[in-house]
């Protein structure tokens, strides 16, 4: 059923389970990833409230008080492969628009021209990169997932300023200026550290090339490719729907502060988001350090008012495009999800054929210093119970106005039975008048809800 929503791009969807553990959650994230919808977790609390033996006589399904135990101990953190800003695709699907009038101008220049390969592929997710943190496999990006600016800002509302364009190998991104508060969402004190040590030619370990690198051999995870197309996306029919703008930039700001969402690719072939966030990273970071710094980089040329950076003069080398029309993007800061795999997720019979040809269902999991200690059991107390009621999503109007008008957004809405999730999905319900909702409480049954005027089920 979500699927259906999601292919009639129903603007807002919610789904409300007890699914604890990550691989009952996959088939969301797979469907997010897939119709690149942006999503939202809220987490109402992380074990079963009531006493094992209680469950055991209350549930319909004969289940158990042993089972009934150990499921009070399999609730795990949802963990995203990236964090970073989402953007309304129609926002996303302009800025498109607006680097192809650009490319056209740059062809025809009178005087100079820049011939840039045309955009085959637009069937992409949009995003903002803040930091790639692989599920939080490792201690250190866990601990930044769990760091209180990190929480704090979680499903709010933000604004960034795409100031220009880069053309990175057969990638095509927007590049964004990073604020400090926003770089301070980057973790380690943001990227500052890391530029400068690309500067001075050492290896920075915590950035996003440098962990794609290191982990692939180690992690898995089924990556979906997404298939919303922004160059099929209309175009803003009234002028409250056009990206604001604001001063054009008339240099590259700092290494450190820039960040970028990738729009496309020159080859037609399909894009695979983690793949092309290690090349767009990689490849920006050598062209700003060169743009920034090197000789060549006062050989600009300005075209028509454009001006355009160049890396090297060989085709095939970075370009920066400086646009005169800088715009800000109303964004929600969240995390890309993909499904992925837990020292849990051996049950999982519905993805991933496992490692060194396990079969599907039955995953072989081999040691790994990362995965070690994937799974953390916290328990939760009334403050911090509150405080997860009191996301942006449905207490800051600002942020409630944004998402309204999102356009691709799913709530998952965890919470063991009698946890208050029910509550939780209701206020959405109420909240965001275009939604549907589904629910899905897997194993514990429940009296049924009364009639809404909504298309919320219950399975």
């Amino acid at each position: 059923r979500i699927a259906e929503y999601m292919k009639q791009n129903v603007p807002v969807v919610i789904n409300r389970n007890t699914n604890m553990m990550v691989w009952e959650v996959c088939q969301f994230l797979q469907l997010a990833a897939t119709y690149g919808y942006t999503v939202i977790i809220l987490d109402i609390n992380r074990n079963l409230i009531l006493e094992p033996h209680v469950l055991a006589v209350t549930n319909s399904k004969g289940l158990d008080q042993q089972y009934m135990s150990n499921r009070m101990k399999q609730w795990e953190h949802v963990y995203p492969f990236a964090t970073g800003w989402s953007p309304r695709p129609l926002d996303a699907a302009s800025l498109l628009r607006r680097y192809k009038e650009l490319a056209a101008d740059l062809a025809n220049g009178s005087n100079n021209h820049v011939d840039l390969m045309p955009v085959q592929n637009t069937q992409v997710y949009p995003f903002c990169l803040a930091r790639v943190c692989w599920f939080c496999w490792d201690e250190g990006n866990r601990n930044y997932w769990h760091s209180e600016p990190v929480k704090k800002a979680y499903g709010s509302k933000d604004t960034i300023s795409v100031f220009g364009y880069a053309v990175l190998g057969d990638l095509v991104a927007a590049l964004v200026d990073i604020t400090d508060a926003q770089a301070a969402l980057m973790g380690d004190g943001g990227r500052a550290e890391n530029w400068n040590a690309a500067k001075n030619g050492a290896k920075d370990e915590h950035s996003s090339s440098a962990t794609s690198s290191r982990l692939p051999a180690v992690l898995e995870f089924d990556e979906m490719q997404c298939i919303l197309d922004l160059d099929a996306l209309p175009a803003p029919e009234v002028d409250d729907e056009v990206l604001k703008e604001a001063s054009a930039y008339h240099e590259v700001p700092p290494p450190s502060q820039v960040s970028f969402i990738i729009l496309g690719s020159t080859r037609s072939e399909p894009i695979t988001y983690s793949e092309a966030v290690r090349r767009c990273d990689s490849a920006l970071r050598d062209g700003l350090l060169s743009w920034k710094d090197s000789p060549d980089a006062q050989a600009t040329m300005d075209v028509g008012g454009i001006t355009v950076y160049r890396a090297c003069a060989e085709n095939g080398c970075p370009v920066l495009i400086l646009d005169e029309k800088t715009v800000k993007l109303d964004v929600v800061f969240t995390g890309y999800y993909q499904s992925h795999t837990t020292r849990m997720s051996a049950r999982c019979p519905t993805w991933s054929t496992g490692h060194n040809g396990a079969a599907c269902g039955r995953r072989s999991f081999w040691g790994g210093p990362q995965r070690a200690a994937a799974t953390l059991y916290t328990q939760m107390d009334s403050t911090q119970l509150l405080d997860r009621v009191d996301a942006p999503c449905l207490r800051d109007e600002k942020t409630k106005c944004f998402l309204r008008a999102h356009g691709r957004l799913l709530f998952l809405v965890r919470g063991s039975t009698n946890s208050g999730k029910n509550v939780v999905a209701a206020e959405l319900e109420q909240l965001y008048p275009e939604s549907r909702a589904y629910w899905s409480d897997m194993l514990f049954s429940s009296p049924m809800a009364p009639e809404r005027n909504t298309a919320s089920i219950r399975e």
